[in-house]
C-alpha cells in the first residue's frame, strides 16, 4: 500500500526536482519518464464495486472531482490554513530532494506555511487530527470493512479535481 498522496500533495511546489538534479517546473509529476502502465481515472463507483475492483486487486485508481465542494477544495489556502490550523505542529523535511538520512524538524504549521515556497520545505506529516473533521472521506471509502482497515495508509489514490 503506499502512502495517501492528498496532504503531501497539497503543499507541493509547482517545481519538481528529477533525479539527475535538472529542475522541471510546472510538469506534471513523473514525466520525466514513460509510464510503465495504465492507471484507470474514475469520477465515482459504488463503495463495494469500489472494494471489489480497486482495493482487492490493489490497482491504483485516480478518482477525479471526489472531493468537489469540499473544505480542502474551496477553503484550503495558505492564508485559511495560517489563521485556523496555524498553531498545529508538523514534521518538515528541509530539502526537496530524497535523502533519508538529510534533517527534518517539528514546526508550526504557520512557519511551514510562511517558508515553503522560498526554501525547500517538504511537508512529511500525516493530516492532522484538528484538521480531519474538515477533510470529508469520499463515499466509495465508506463501506465497514476497508473503514475498519483504513488508518494512514490508503490504496494508491490520488484525488484531484
Amino acid at each position: 500500500m503506499s502512502a495517501f498522496l492528498f496532504w503531501t500533495a497539497l503543499f507541493l511546489s509547482p517545481m519538481l526536482q528529477c533525479e539527475a538534479g535538472v529542475k522541471e517546473e510546472l510538469q506534471p509529476l513523473g514525466s520525466d519518464q514513460p509510464p510503465e502502465g495504465r492507471i484507470d481515472e474514475i469520477l465515482s463507483i459504488a463503495p463495494k464495486k469500489f472494494f471489489e475492483h480497486f482495493v482487492r486487486q490493489k490497482r491504483p485508481v485516480i478518482i477525479r472531482k471526489a472531493l468537489d465542494g469540499t473544505a480542502p477544495m474551496h477553503l484550503w489556502n495558505d492564508i485559511y490554513l495560517s489563521k485556523e490550523h496555524g498553531n498545529v505542529e508538523v514534521n518538515v523535511d528541509l530539502t526537496k530532494t530524497e535523502n533519508r538520512s538529510a534533517e527534518s524538524r517539528e514546526m508550526a504549521l504557520q512557519e511551514f506555511l510562511l517558508d515553503y515556497k522560498r526554501k525547500s520545505y517538504y511537508l512529511i506529516d500525516t493530516l492532522p487530527v484538528s484538521m480531519q473533521k474538515e477533510f470529508p472521506l469520499p463515499l466509495l471509502l465508506s463501506c465497514r470493512g476497508f473503514l475498519d482497515r483504513l488508518q494512514v495508509q490508503c490504496v494508491g489514490m490520488l484525488f484531484v479535481s
